[in-house]
């Protein structure tokens, strides 16, 4: 039996399709993605390169794709159910299916165009064909005590609706959890969510997890992870806070979207995932966008902040402080899946060269301070900047991490060793108009969190500085927008091509 058996929905039970059917255009207009299809047409980079993971609480666990007013099935498209004796045409979850269809449905997907799909349940995923936490209890309070290999390729499959071969589609890239639970032991919670941490870092995974409906402290797994993108909701009851697991006192949502619950909002993120992860597969210039430090980077730069967002202080009623990065509730903003394209598009930056309107860097700390240069020519324009970097679970030194050395056995189970945090932090300075640094404008400091975030109201024309320090050899995804309060009078041969989301930009009412 596996020790993760009470993790389940709770109260993450999606209420059905109905909210869809209404308005799925509208949802799709309100995140952007229709401008993108009206702009780049069947050029879009929808998902065709990726391999996503559905993980789902319950059983059954798989969506209907064999709906076709939802899931019009590509020719070939791989579909594959995991560890079921029972016919996946047969049979499916209401809730699999609603969240599938918000990630990748034809319909009204974020990412209709996604390349592959596994399903498999939440327990499994967590346990024998993911994350294999916790070991296994093969009797009442006996466990097996080795060391677990993590592998991110499950070895039993089963046939899906295009009647593939059984055979593993291959590494996913992007992770989509709308559950969240406990196992009721805090020693495998923190296992589990060590062991998240180490998909993405190993793997360079992105997953995408909902925190929970609930109002209040979110459940302990899997939102709770240091490199996961956790989602909220902007209005509707839902979990946020701190973490009280693994570490505490770091924000827990890094991004809410338009939903009545986690478990639509989550797909959504997840679908922007695609996209990017997508657009940085086929575009070489832009490989290392795929990177899930990247990917969490420019899906917070893009989103879209609360009109009455404040800019870092000491203390603030909506939005961060110095040392607290992010909004409590909100986390960066409202998702924004075309300002999140666009900036993906814009390509990565270097440092020390100057660069204008946005861009992104998959970057290393060296000594001291690295600076990237950031032109203003929009008097009254909006500076977003977020930096990320991952968690380190297992031996870093350890090609595989899959020796015993990495796990120590607390009350005769095993527990992913975990490696002190690096402790990066972000400036913003004026500068002399050419490369110096001289006012520190704002600074994002946590001593706790793996992201930090600025947002800049009403700067003046000219040259800014963006500096990251920290542990030398730290690999970061660092992203920037400086987005002009008013578009009015910018015409497009001023705003060239990465620019031309500014004009779709506005502020969100106060919550």
């Amino acid at each position: 039996m596996h020790i993760l058996r009470r993790l389940s929905l709770g109260p993450l039970v999606f209420a059905g399709l109905a909210c869809v059917t209404g308005r799925a255009q509208g949802l799709l207009a309100d995140l952007g993605v229709t401008t993108l299809q009206a702009r780049y047409g069947s050029s879009l980079a929808t998902g065709s390169s990726v391999v996503g993971w559905l993980t789902e609480a319950g059983d059954p666990f798989w969506p209907n794709l064999a709906n076709t007013s939802l899931f019009p099935l590509a020719p070939g498209r791989p579909y594959q159910v995991v560890n079921t004796g029972t016919d996946p045409t047969t049979t499916s979850s209401g809730h699999a299916t609603a969240v599938a269809a918000h990630w990748f449905g034809t319909s009204y997907g974020v990412s209709p165009g996604l390349g592959g799909v596994v399903a498999m349940g939440a327990s499994d995923f967590v346990t024998t064909f993911g994350l294999n936490a916790g070991g296994y209890e093969i009797s009442p309070g006996v466990f097996v005590v080795a060391a677990p290999f993590i592998s991110p390729t499950a070895p039993l499959w089963q046939s899906g609706l295009t009647g593939t071969a059984e055979r593993p589609l291959g590494v996913p890239q992007v992770i989509n959890a709308s559950w969240a639970g406990s196992s009721g032991v805090t020693v495998y919670d923190v296992d589990t969510l060590r062991r998240a941490d180490y998909l993405v870092d190993r793997d360079g995974i992105t997953i995408v997890a909902g925190v929970g409906n609930a109002a209040g402290a979110p459940p302990q797994v899997l939102g709770q992870a240091y490199n996961v993108i956790a989602v909220g909701l902007p209005i509707s009851p839902s979990s946020d806070g701190t973490s009280y697991l693994d570490g505490s006192g770091r924000v827990v949502v890094d991004i809410v979207a338009p939903s009545e619950n986690t478990s639509a909002a989550t797909p959504m993120v997840t679908g922007a995932a695609t996209m990017l992860i997508d657009l940085a597969n086929k575009t070489p210039a832009l490989a290392n966008g795929n990177d899930p430090r990247v990917v969490r980077s420019v899906l917070m730069t893009g989103a879209e902040k609360a009109a009455d967002w404040t800019v870092p202080t000491s203390t603030t009623v909506l939005g961060q402080t110095v040392t607290q990065p992010l909004d409590l509730k909100l986390g960066a903003g409202e998702l924004r899946v075309d300002m999140a394209y666009e900036l993906m598009l814009s390509g990565e930056m270097t440092p020390n060269v100057p660069r204008s309107v946005q861009g992104w860097d998959l970057g290393t700390t060296g000594v001291g301070m690295t600076y990237y240069l950031v032109d203003n020519s929009a008097p009254g324009a909006d500076l977003t900047v977020t930096l990320a970097w991952n968690r380190v679970t297992g031996d870093p030194n350890d090609a595989t991490r899959f020796a015993a050395s990495n796990f120590t056995v607390p009350t005769g189970n095993n527990l992913l060793i975990s490696n002190p945090l690096a402790n990066l932090d972000l400036q913003v300075f004026t500068t002399d108009g050419v490369s110096v640094p001289l006012v520190s404008l704002a600074a994002s400091v946590s001593t706790v969190d793996n992201v930090e975030h600025i947002y800049l109201r009403d700067l003046p024309v000219g040259r800014y500085a963006i500096g990251v320090s920290g542990p030398a050899g730290t690999t970061y995804g660092l992203s920037f927008q400086m987005v002009p309060e008013a578009s009015v009078g910018w015409s497009m041969g001023v705003l060239g091509l990465a620019g031309v989301g500014w004009g779709f930009w506005r502020r969100r009412g106060g919550r």
